[in-house]
């Protein structure tokens, strides 16, 4: 099956969109880093649109592909999840998009960050590209989300193949496969990786991982420094930025923001009632509901270790793919992912638990994602055994708002907040 003739309107409404929210931004000011949020996601979704590519190749990519590579070879990147997820909650168009992707067999049951995914290509509703890449780090879906857009259009694929286990040998096998990546962007793109260039990614790529560590630490402080939604914005901006300048100048200025607060001895949010530890991502179509939280309750997310907390691995600047291999098994979300719970997600849980000094957990549970799903029973008895906090297991959709009403979610966390005050 091809797809139909592309269209973007929908892409350029939600650009649209996304200029209004910049220009609402700078007429009512909150944080200069919420401002730069906004310019950057119109520079990368406006970038793959024809006329504005400069005759440089788009590559579309799912999660976790090394952005480093991209931004080395000077091809221009488009994160299939991350562009899912700026659309449907830009344009609210999610029935629409999940009729499409169930008109082609695929059943609400499986995760809405790829039948979203699906919907737009299927449909054409976003930029053609040159070529596609795709692994199944985290997402299994990520496996088949990438061929069947391979396939649809017709063009070049790569599959980055990185083992579960993090051994001298696997790494070494994950670099090897990071060069054929390579190598294959270099067909697609008709020139050879700049080695200085690629250096120069790197050391920005390691400038910004070093910031959004201490990012990370500096959420210890009580009251804590930093908005609840800002967590996500930085997981998105290293999505589709790491190894920019861009990425880190937003990087230090979240930094540069909470260390103003700090001396000024103030939290984000007006009074910081709840210290919470959040374990997966929350909705990305309520955001607002992080908000919510912040303001009405004094909740406060401190710690999310599945996006935030890196684990240790040697920069070496004289091998970069090595180096790129270690920080891909290193990195929050792929390396409490990979191997059992009790050796990667759990221990880190616990760690931040007791290191944030949370009073209590949300575990957003995606409906969709039977990876994550698979370790609630096991997360919940440890975090009560090991550290005595209550968690709230909070079914949800990450895509997909008729799953659970707003009104519903925030019922279900005012109960957990009366829980927690009465305890305290």
């Amino acid at each position: 099956m091809l797809v139909p003739k592309v269209d973007t309107t929908r892409w350029e409404q939600m650009l649209d969109i996304f200029r209004n929210m910049l220009q609402h931004r700078r007429a009512h000011p909150t944080t200069k880093s919420e401002e730069l949020y906004f310019e950057l996601l119109l520079r990368y979704y406006g970038a793959p649109l024809s006329g504005a590519t400069g005759g440089k190749p788009v590559i579309a990519h799912c999660l976790l592909i090394p952005t480093e590579v991209f931004v080395a070879m000077d091809v221009i990147p488009l994160h299939m999840e991350g562009a899912a997820q700026a659309v449907l909650p830009s344009l609210k168009n999610y029935e629409e998009s999940f009729s499409a992707a169930k008109s082609l067999g695929f059943a609400p049951e499986l995760c809405s960050a790829h039948r979203s995914q699906i919907a737009l290509f299927s449909q054409g509703w976003w930029p053609p590209v040159d070529a596609v890449v795709w692994s199944h780090q985290i997402c299994d879906g990520s496996i088949k989300t990438g061929e069947l857009y391979h396939r649809m259009y017709n063009i070049p694929g790569f599959y980055l193949d990185r083992p579960f286990t993090r051994t001298e040998k696997e790494v070494k096998y994950y670099a090897e496969e990071l060069e054929e990546l390579v190598h294959f962007l270099e067909k697609i793109a008709g020139r050879s990786l700049d080695k200085a260039r690629f250096q120069e990614v790197m050391e920005l790529s390691r400038r910004t991982v070093e910031l959004h560590r201490q990012i990370y630490e500096l959420r210890k402080i009580i009251p804590t420094p930093m908005a609840n939604r800002r967590s996500s914005q930085l997981q998105n901006i290293q999505w589709l930025f790491i190894g920019t300048q861009e990425a880190l100048t937003y990087h230090e200025l979240v930094l540069q923001e909470m260390q103003e607060l700090v001396a000024q001895k103030r939290g984000f949010a007006t009074q910081e009632n709840f210290r919470i530890l959040s374990l997966f991502p929350p909705p990305s179509h309520d955001l607002k509901l992080l908000d919510w939280m912040e303001r009405d309750h004094g909740a406060m997310l401190v710690a999310d270790p599945y996006c935030s907390h890196w684990g240790d691995f040697e920069w070496d600047s004289a091998q970069p793919f090595l180096t790129l291999s270690r920080k891909g098994f290193a990195s929050p979300m792929s390396r409490s992912m990979h191997g059992p719970a009790d050796e990667g997600m759990v221990p880190d849980i616990i760690q931040d638990a007791i290191e944030f000094k949370a009073q209590g957990a949300i575990y957003w549970a995606h409906i969709g994602c039977r990876t994550s799903c698979a370790m609630i029973r096991t997360v919940k008895d440890a975090l009560r055994e090991k550290v005595g906090i209550p968690t709230l297991v909070l079914d949800m959709d990450i895509l997909d708002p008729s799953f659970v009403t707003d009104a519903q979610l925030k019922e279900k966390l005012e109960g957990f907040f009366e829980m927690l005050t009465g305890s305290n």
